[in-house]
Order: structure tokens, then sequence, then C-alpha cells
């Protein structure tokens, strides 16, 4: 019984005000309700809208070129920003140096930007997201190309379903030139991301990729001189960039840390355990999964996924690990399938034979149907449970995610029949991969 027809029932013997108010309640309640599911993609960070404030320990930044400080900021200290360069940018030699105990973002950027004061910067006020731009472009004149982004949608790769398709639908107005060397499409560039429906502009979308990982960001401008001797590029182009540290040496960085707090909580011992990294990324709290997984994304160096499976008390809580990382680590490369984790982690095909829990059954059976193995006493353990709308809820963005990578899966999912009006077997055909966006007309000025 839906909360209108409930409070219908029970005000039938009311005078007609009384009554009426209460449906006019029960109609807001469930328009309510409505809204919140339709708003499941995340499209603000608390984390980034903090960064200006976050306090940084022993700075030290020295470099000749405005792009590498910029690199090196969002690298070493995760202050995480997105940058709009002007093509004479890419040859200016203007040294700069930073060193202090201590200093907050905000400090920081605005030393940066006194060393080139051509240079300003926004914080995006709807996600939080920063940009440093030229003061000659204002911010909203930054990628404000519109399209229209035909449904919901979540967990649909940055690189594949966003990125290129943006790409393909712009260019050569805007840009996303291919990754360069011999290792094709970086797993990392494959992350999920969420999106919701409407008109939305070019630059928004980027925000909202940032949003969805705090390792990523972006690098926005005409083509560098070494593009030029590429085909195809645009006449603005977009590089995603991986926000990782590679000194295995250094502790966790304060913003990752902070990202922790944020989104998950305060630990006692001023960094989380691998323990507790555990038992976030293997949560029933899809929010708090997610922000584990990233934040061991952000982390991989100090929390390196061999010593989180050796920490993980049971089955189950390895398996949701396993998955953590294929959606983060592995996304959309070789190692994005049981198989190829099983090679690696040897304990992995134990383990997925004593997952009992339903939610997690379904879900590593979509992912065994991905690659075409069997799913053995999974599927049992699928077909004999009624899912709740709130278990699917606790899993809706694994199922998203998986699906999206495969028919095979989708059809599974078919197969399993779910009575969730989400993922029946009417819906789900849904599911299978289409193109999210279409362009909307320039504005006239």
């Amino acid at each position: 019984m839906t909360s209108i027809q409930f409070i219908i029932k029970n005000t039938a013997g009311y005078k007609s005000p009384i009554r009426e108010r209460a449906v006019q309640l029960a109609v807001f309640l469930w328009v309510l309700a409505a809204i919140a599911h339709a708003s499941d993609a995340q499209i603000q960070s608390t984390w980034d809208k903090s960064l200006p404030s976050q306090v940084f320990h022993d700075v030290f930044l020295r470099t000749n070129r405005f792009v590498s400080v910029l690199r090196e900021l969002s690298d070493s200290y995760l202050l995480r920003v997105n940058v709009y360069i002007d093509v004479d940018t890419y040859s200016d030699s203007t040294t700069f140096s930073l060193r202090r105990s201590s200093a907050t973002g905000r400090e920081i950027v605005e030393a940066i930007l006194a060393a080139y004061p051509e240079y300003g910067y926004t914080q995006d006020t709807e996600t939080g997201v920063i940009w440093i731009h030229p003061k000659r472009i204002k911010y909203t004149d930054i990628l404000n190309q519109k399209v229209r982004i035909e449904h919901q949608a979540f967990q649909i790769s940055a690189y594949t379903d966003v990125l290129r398709p943006l790409n393909d639908l712009l260019f050569p107005r805007i840009g996303v030139p291919s990754p360069g060397g011999y290792g094709g499409i970086p797993s990392a560039w494959c992350y999920g991301v969420d999106l919701p429906a409407g008109v939305i502009s070019v630059r928004q979308v980027l925000n909202l990729c940032c949003v969805a990982n705090p390792t990523k960001a972006f690098e926005v401008g005409p083509p560098r001189p070494a593009m030029l001797r590429a085909s195809p590029v645009g006449d603005v182009n977009i590089t995603l960039r991986d926000l990782l540290y590679q000194n295995p040496l250094a502790p966790p960085r304060a913003a990752a840390v902070a990202f922790w707090e944020y989104e998950i909580g305060r630990t006692t011992s001023g960094t989380p355990t691998i323990g507790e990294v555990v038992a976030a990324m293997s949560s029933y709290n899809p929010q708090r999964r997610w922000a584990a997984r990233v934040f061991q994304e952000a982390t991989q160096l100090n929390y390196p996924l061999p010593d989180i499976l050796r920490i993980s008390k049971s089955p189950e809580e390895a398996v949701w690990v396993v998955l953590g990382a294929m959606g983060t680590l592995f996304s959309g490369s070789d190692l994005d399938s049981f198989k190829h984790m099983e090679r690696q982690f040897p304990r992995i095909a134990g383990d997925v034979r004593h997952v009992k829990d339903p939610r997690l059954a379904l879900l590593v059976s979509l992912e065994l149907a991905k690659e075409g193995s069997n799913s053995g006493h999974l599927d049992a353990i699928v077909s004999k449970h009624e899912y709740s709308e709130s278990e699917i809820a606790s899993i809706r963005s694994d199922i998203y995610r998986i699906a999206f990578k495969s028919k095979l899966a989708v059809n599974k999912l078919k197969s399993m029949r779910l009575k969730v009006s989400e993922f029946s077997p009417q819906t789900v055909g849904g599911l299978e991969r289409t193109n999210l966006f279409t362009p909307v007309p320039l504005e006239k000025k």
C-alpha cells in the first residue's frame, strides 16, 4: 500500500478539509521519495568544497612550468583542481617555488596564482570542484556547449560512455584525444560515473566525473604543440588525469584521509587501518562502500590489494574487496573479470564457493555471466530469494556497473526475473548501451 492509499483509507471518516490536507501531505511525501530516488546520482562533493580550508603540512613546490606546478599540486597533495590552459602558457618558463611548514589549500592556490597573475580560480557552486583558468575567460564560458542527457545514467564508464561519445558528438569544436602509448585505454579511466537526466554543459559533465572519484582531474585547452603532430585534435581538448602518488614510503596524503573522514567518519588512529578499509569496502551501505573503494584507489600503495585480501576475515569480505577493485583499479581492463582475479589471487575461487548472502550472490553471478562462466550455486541462492526494494537499493550501483559492461550480464539479469520494478524483465532491457547525449543548439548572444 502506498502512502497515498494508506492516508486515504485512514482518513475516510474525517471531514473534507482534514482529509484533503492529509492527501496533500501524502502526495508531498510521495513526490519527495520519488525525487530522492531520481537523485541517486551524486552531484556535489563536500570534500571538494572543503579543499580550500584543508590544512597541508610540509608543503614544497618548485617548477618552471605552470602546468607542472598544478600537476604537482594535485598529484603530491591531492589538492584536486581542473585547469583551463591558454596555449601561450605551455611555453611559459616562470619559476615558482613554495615552501611552507603548513598552509591551507586556498593559501597554496593563491601563492601559485600570484606567480601567474593572468590566472584565477573558481569553485563551482553546485559540485564544489575547483577550476583554475585565465582571468579573461569567465568560468561559465568554459566548455559551455550544452548537451541533453536523455535519461539518468548510473555507473557508466567515464571514458568509454562519457568522454568518447562527447568527442564523437562535438568534434572538432571539442575533442578528447585518445591516450598514447601501447597500453590502450588506462583502466583507471573507466571508473563509474552517475549523470542526471536533462540539459547540462560539458563543463558540468566533467565536474560530475570529478565528483565520482577524487583521484581524477581534467586539463582543458587548445592543443599542446605535441598534440599538433597527432590526428585528430579538437579546437579545445579534454585530457583526463589520474592523481596518484607513486611514493610507497609516504603516508596517505592528508586530503585522502580527509576524504575518508567526510564520507565515512573519523578513525581512532588518525588514518584508517586496513581492517577499517576492509569493513567499509564490504559494507551494505552503498555510499560507504563507494567511498572506501575510491579511497583505496587513491592510497593503493599504502593499502595494497594483496594486503587487504590477506586481512579479510571472511570469504564474503574478500569477494566484496575484489568486486571493488574490479570497479576501480581494473575497470575496463583484462583484469576486470573473476577469471583473471582468481589467477592473481587463488583464494578467490574458494571464497566465491562460500558466498551465501543473496545480494553478493546476485552480483557475483552477473560478473561471472559477463565472462561466460558458470555461476553454479550462486544462481540457486538468487532463484530462491525474493529481493526487497531496500536490498536492491544497497547493490543498485554495482548492478548498473556490471550490466553496462556486458549484454551477457543484461541477459542474465533478465533471466533472474527480479520482482522489483527497476530491474524487472520488462524494464531491464533499458540497461543495454544506447546513445546518452544529444547536442543542444548554442544560445545566440
